[in-house]
């Protein structure tokens, strides 16, 4: 799979096709058309549309944890409170933005079911990185409470980028 000038904007298009809507009412056909591409163009960069999502949700993985990278190498110096403040004000920022409409790798467990075994490593990987970037941000305090603050700050955040119309009971 080539990573061309035409793979990007396939990519680029795609991604935010699918934050601003739905994996299920964004077709290829649509994303050829924004795209500017040939349709052999799209199959010769992404064999399926399940490629395609799977590039997508790589893609927000690293812009995600680059951003996030950079704000806490930013705030190195600050205390173990404030790196929390800057998670969480991340995620608040990250939802603020027009075209959101949840994380890509929540949406795709949540509206494409018969794939969730195989995306399902994403959300995974997605999840133990934020838990892991929580529980190293929280200093001073005990094992104990590390943990337990750890799970209540993951769960903000996943609450802050749930948009509710993606919650169902089942999730509740």
């Amino acid at each position: 799979m080539g990573k061309g000038q035409k793979y990007n904007e396939i990519l680029t298009t795609s991604y935010d096709l699918f934050r601003k809507y739905s994996f299920n009412t964004v077709g290829v056909d649509r994303i050829i058309q924004e795209s500017k591409v040939a349709k052999q163009t799209f199959y010769s960069n992404f064999n399926t549309k399940q490629a395609l999502i799977q590039a997508c949700i790589e893609l927000e993985y690293q812009k995600i944890f680059q951003d996030l990278e950079y704000i806490l190498e930013q705030g190195e110096s600050i205390e173990n409170f404030e790196k929390i403040k800057a998670i969480i004000g991340f995620f608040l920022n990250l939802t603020t933005t027009e075209s959101f409409n949840g994380l890509l790798v929540d949406k795709v467990i949540i509206e494409l079911p018969l794939y969730k075994k195989e995306f399902s490593s994403y959300f995974e990987k997605f999840n133990k990185k934020i838990l892991d970037i929580l529980y190293s941000s929280i200093q001073d305090v005990s094992f104990e409470q590390k943990k337990k603050l750890t799970i209540i700050y993951f769960y903000i955040i996943k609450g802050i980028i749930n948009p509710s119309s993606s919650i169902g009971i089942a999730q509740i």
